[in-house]
């Protein structure tokens, strides 16, 4: 069995939304227009001017996580290599405008770093080099920043525990203050380092810094983010980030400033990626006498146009056909009044609601609460498939939650008694709050083991609480150890699995009394031993001796663990031959196509011998039979018939066998001599 337990978060508020869902929202659609003018001035009566051009590279483009789904230059801009060039012939005097207007779709998704980086780099693409060196804002040669930077990283071979420490350190370390002078001139890493105080762009100068002065390529991303901070008048505005080179993985984003380490939420909208902070996001370029050209700053301004769900958190992700399963969906009140409402559960055909679809609930003034469904997936499913299925929880105000969990035919499966049983042991930790001061961890021998073999778990508990814990009861299914825990003293219990259903299971021990409550759920896999059947056997009761033909049946896979090493043997009067195969998930229909011809004799009996193993080398073995008959068999026919026999029997003699015959044929080769010899005297 496994606990399967969907995580659905809801904020319920009225129909102005918290930022948290911005940070937290699945995706973001969001409007963003960026302009600015400049204005042409005659120094003089005779001027002239041919032309004027305007360099814009802070503009979205298509990123990992960021789709532009529309976008308009105002004038028209030709794009080469991610920038927007805008241009007047013979332009004039005044005013002139331009612009981009984009919806940008932003998707809270991450970069999975699932192995590790060796670190130091040795190897980097020479396209990443370049952001090992130092440059204008970004003096990675500073002594100071390197001696930091190689403190930092002393004794560590991980390259992403080397950048989180970079990341860390200056997140704690750095003031982030705007009553500076340096929100309005990027400052130096260096300087940075020695005042230990800047605004976002600083930060991430001496972050990429200390990368750089570890031979780590690192960037500098300018772009929009959101911010709820009362330091700001406006919520969106410019922002800058870092983003680190990983091998395999390519860049992956560092925001020093939010705190965001591996990741940045969906109000970041990138616009541009720079060697350095202090690169322009405009150029200007005109050609003339006796003019001058007066520039403005650029106007970023931001509309969400759309939110989809909330990112959800799955504490199981898979459950097996006709599985009960539990979806929890935790609901916070924002606001400072009642709100009365009620949620419902939105599901495929192949899922079923155990109760009622819709649930009242009255939330207080900022109170939370949890709502539980417990629902049930249809048996009748292919087991040859994974499935994905959809969850959505909604309320009338438009307030919505969306998860998916998946399902296969060898996940593992909760019994309706077994749901309820959760439920109530999680409404009785919430009730019993010392729970959280205890900690209990659980790890078992085997993760993976068969019916013949002997698994043991071992769990652990500490009193981390200011509390002396008497009659403790630590249980496994019946089985419990009774055990009084002193403040900040540690115990631990061992059980034996004692497992009666195969498949993947998590076990629940459960540690309890009249204070606390806690479970842990133990992952294994409880192995039946490997059984192939051999079934619908398919074939001719008789041929001619000119006819093709086919024999079938299929390798019924019984158990639940998979039969490996497979050998399949077709024999037919004694006479072998052979198939491999390295694993068999599900059944295989097996079909082999021979001969009238190939035959040996009039009556033909076949025989199928199927060896495999388990993951231990243990052999198993199943056989089956039937014979077929040649018809209508000429004297020509039989010579043939007999040849082959002989054939067969030649090639498949062994070492042994070999040597009696060659003994044979050698006696009788000597005995023929012998004879014509004798004759001849």
């Amino acid at each position: 069995m496994k606990t399967e337990i969907l995580l659905i978060t809801l904020i319920l508020i009225t129909p102005i939304v918290s930022a948290d869902w911005f940070y937290n929202s699945k995706t973001l659609d969001i409007n963003l227009n960026i302009s600015s003018y400049l204005d042409i001035e005659a120094e003089k009566s005779d001027y002239n001017i041919d032309y004027l051009l305007v360099n814009l590279s802070f503009f979205p483009k298509n990123e990992f996580g960021q789709d532009v789904l529309y976008i308009n230059f105002n004038p028209e801009a030709g794009i080469t290599e991610g920038i927007a060039q805008f241009k007047w012939e013979n332009p004039g005097l005044g005013r002139k405008e331009f612009g981009v207007n984009a919806d940008v779709k932003i998707s809270n998704s991450y970069k999975e770093v699932r192995k590790k980086i060796n670190f130091p780099i040795t190897d980097l693409p020479k396209e990443a080099e370049v952001y090992t060196k130092p440059s204008e804002t970004i003096d990675s040669d500073d002594e100071d920043i390197i001696e930091l930077a190689s403190s930092l990283a002393e004794g560590e071979d991980d390259l992403y525990v080397v950048v989180f420490k970079l990341a860390e350190w200056t997140k704690v370390n750095i003031d982030y203050d705007l009553s500076t002078l340096t929100a309005s001139v990027s400052q130096k890493a260096s300087w940075v380092l020695d005042n230990r105080e800047g605004v976002c762009d600083e930060l991430t100068n001496l972050f990429i810094a200390m990368n750089r002065a570890l031979g780590i390529p690192a960037r500098f991303v300018s772009g929009i983010a959101y911010t709820n901070s009362p330091e700001f008048t406006e919520n969106w505005g410019p922002h800058g980030w870092a983003e680190v080179y990983f091998p395999d993985y390519g860049w992956i984003p560092f925001d020093v400033t939010y705190g965001e380490f591996g990741f940045i939420d969906p109000t970041h909208i990138e616009l541009k990626e720079s060697l350095d902070a202090n690169e322009p996001s405009t150029d200007y370029e005109w050609f003339g006498s006796n003019v001058d050209v007066k520039t403005r700053k650029l106007d970023i301004s931001t509309k969400l146009k759309n939110r989809d769900g909330r990112i959800s958190h799955v504490l199981k992700k898979e459950a097996g056909f006709d599985s009960y399963n539990l979806v929890a969906a935790e609901i916070e009140n924002l606001k400072d009044h009642y709100i009365a409402t009620e949620l419902y559960l939105s599901k495929p055909k192949e899922i079923v609601v155990i109760g009622n679809e819709e649930k009242g609930v009255l939330l207080k003034p900022n109170e939370k609460k949890s709502v539980y469904w417990i629902i049930k997936l249809d048996e009748k499913l292919s087991r040859g498939y994974v499935y994905t299925f959809p969850l959505a929880v909604y309320s009338l105000r438009n307030v919505s939650s969306q998860i998916e969990f998946k399902s296969s035919f060898d996940s593992a499966t909760f019994t309706l008694t077994e749901m309820k049983d959760i439920l109530k042991q999680k409404e009785e930790e919430k009730e019993k709050v010392y729970s959280k001061n205890i900690d209990l961890n659980c790890i078992i021998d085997k993760e993976e083991f068969y019916e013949y073999e002997n698994a043991e778990i071992n769990c652990s508990i500490r009193n981390e609480g200011n509390i002396y814990l008497e009659d403790l009861n630590v249980c496994m299914k019946d089985e419990c150890n009774g055990l009084d825990l002193g403040i900040t003293q540690e115990s631990s219990v061992k059980f034996p699995v004692n497992a009666t259903d195969f498949g993947k299971q998590e076990m629940p021990i459960t540690a309890s009394n009249s204070q606390v409550s806690k479970t842990y759920y133990v992952k294994f896999n409880y192995l039946d031993k490997p059984e192939l059947g051999i079934n619908g056997i398919d074939y001719p009761k008789s041929i001619e001796f000119n006819d093709e033909y086919s024999i079938s049946f299929i390798l019924d896979k019984k158990s639940i663990s998979k039969p490996k090493n497979i050998v399949v043997t077709l024999y037919q009067n004694n006479f072998p031959k052979t198939w491999e195969i390295n694993e068999l998930d599900d059944d295989k229909k097996i079909v082999l196509n021979l001969s009238g011809k190939d035959m040996t004799k009039t009556e033909n009996n076949f025989s199928i011998k199927v060896v495999y193993e388990d993951d231990n080398s243990r052999r198993y073995e199943t056989n089956g039979g039937f014979s077929i008959k040649i018809e209508n068999v000429s004297f020509t026919e039989r010579v043939i018939l007999l040849f082959n026999s002989t054939t067969n029997r030649i090639e498949n003699l062994t070492p042994t066998g070999m040597i009696i015959m060659l003994i044979i044929v050698a006696f009788m080769f000597v005995a023929v001599v012998v004879y014509v010899f004798r004759k001849k005297k």
